[in-house]
C-alpha cells in the first residue's frame, strides 16, 4: 500500500540530477530524473518506475544527503537534498549519506552458563570449515564464566556474499540506513536500531540500552556509519538463536558466538569468512582504531 502523504510530499519537490546545483539551493530538492515515478509505501520504503529493472525491483529507504564534518565525533550536517537509496547508490561518486550499525553483547550470568554450554554443544552447522556456532579461536567456550562478555553475531545466508550453502559471519547484531518519514524528516538513529533488532532477532530493546560509540566514514559507500552497541541479558541468547534459525526473510539462519577481542583479531588477520570479505575490510569498523578503543573501553567498565 502506498503512503499517500509521503508520496504527495515527495512529488511536490522540484527535481534535479545535478547534486552540486541542488546543494546550492535553499529549497528542498529531490535528486532524481524527471521521468521517474516515485511512490512511498506504508513502511516508508520507496518504489520507483523508470530507473531500470534492477533498481526498480528494489524497495529501499528514502535518504537525506548529508555533509560529514567529523566522522568519529558523529558531526555532520543535513542538506536540503533527498533521494531514494537505490538511485543514490547507483551514482558515481555516491553522495554522502548516513547509516547505523549495532554490535550485540551479553554479560553472562552464572545461572545461564549451562544453557549457553548446551546451546553451543548442540548446535551443528558445518557448511564450511569455520561454520561453527563458537568461532573464537583463542578462547574456548568452556572458559565462559560469570561476567564473561559474549559477542553475538548473525549467521548471514543472503546478501554480503552469504548463501545457504556458504554462510558468512556478520559482525553486527543489526543495522541499516537511516531513512526519512512521510513528512520528510529523518528517523531517529537509535530508534532505527531498535526496530532492526526487533525485526532481525526478535529483541525488545529500549533507547537507554543502546550506547553510541562514534562514527566512521566508509569511503567505499561514502556514508557516515554510526556504531553503537547493546547489552542483552544472557538468558535471551537461546531465544535469539531460535528466532534467527531459518529467518530467511532477514537473510539469517542462526547466530555465531565468541569473545569480541578474539573475533576482531581474527577478522583483521583473515576476513574471508566474514560478511563482505577482504574487499570490505578497509571500510569496516574493526579497522577504525580510535572507534574500537571506545568500544573496548565501554565493555571493560
Amino acid at each position: 500500500m502506498s503512503n499517500i502523504t509521503g508520496t504527495r510530499n515527495i512529488n511536490k519537490l522540484p527535481r534535479t540530477t545535478n547534486l552540486s546545483k541542488a546543494l546550492l539551493s535553499k529549497k528542498e530538492i529531490l535528486l532524481l530524473p524527471d521521468d521517474v515515478k516515485i511512490i512511498m509505501t506504508d513502511d516508508y520504503k520507496i518504489e520507483t518506475i523508470g530507473l531500470g529493472l534492477t533498481l526498480d525491483s528494489k524497495k529501499r529507504d528514502l535518504l537525506r544527503i548529508i555533509k560529514i564534518n567529523d566522522a568519529l565525533k558523529m558531526d555532520f550536517e543535513l542538506t536540503n537534498v533527498i533521494s531514494p537509496r537505490t538511485y543514490v547508490e547507483s551514482l558515481s561518486p555516491i553522495p554522502q549519506h548516513i547509516s547505523i550499525q549495532c554490535i550485540l553483547l551479553s554479560k553472562v550470568r552464572e545461572e545461564d552458563i549451562k544453557t549457553i554450554y548446551d546451546l553451543i554443544e548442540n548446535t551443528k552447522y558445518g557448511k564450511t570449515i569455520y561454520d561453527e556456532i563458537w568461532i573464537s579461536k583463542k578462547t574456548s567456550y568452556k572458559d565462559i564464566k560469570p561476567n564473561s562478555i559474549l559477542y553475538i553475531m548473525n549467521r548471514r545466508v543472503g546478501g554480503w556474499d552469504g548463501s545457504k550453502e556458504k554462510p558468512v559471519i556478520e559482525l553486527l547484531g543489526a543495522g541499516g540506513h537511516i531513512g526519512i518519514d512521510d513528512k520528510l524528516k529523518m528517523f531517529d538513529p537509535i530508534q532505527t536500531v531498535i526496530n532492526e533488532l526487533n525485526e532481525e532477532l526478535g529483541l525488545q530493546v529500549s533507547q537507554p540500552e543502546i550506547k553510541l560509540f562514534g562514527g566512521f566514514h566508509n569511503k567505499t559507500s561514502n556514508e557516515l556509519v554510526l556504531l553503537c552497541g547493546a547489552f542483552i541479558p544472557s538468558n535471551q541468547i537461546s531465544n535469539i538463536q531460535q528466532y534467527a534459525l531459518g529467518n530467511y526473510e532477514q537473510d539469517t539462519d542462526g547466530i555465531y558466538l565468541g569473545i569480541l577481542q578474539d573475533v576482531i583479531s581474527q577478522y583483521l588477520q583473515d576476513s574471508s569468512p566474514f560478511a563482505g570479505g577482504e574487499k570490505a575490510k578497509k571500510s569496516n569498523f574493526p579497522m577504525q582504531k580510535e572507534l574500537m578503543n571506545k568500544v573496548y573501553e565501554y565493555i571493560s567498565k
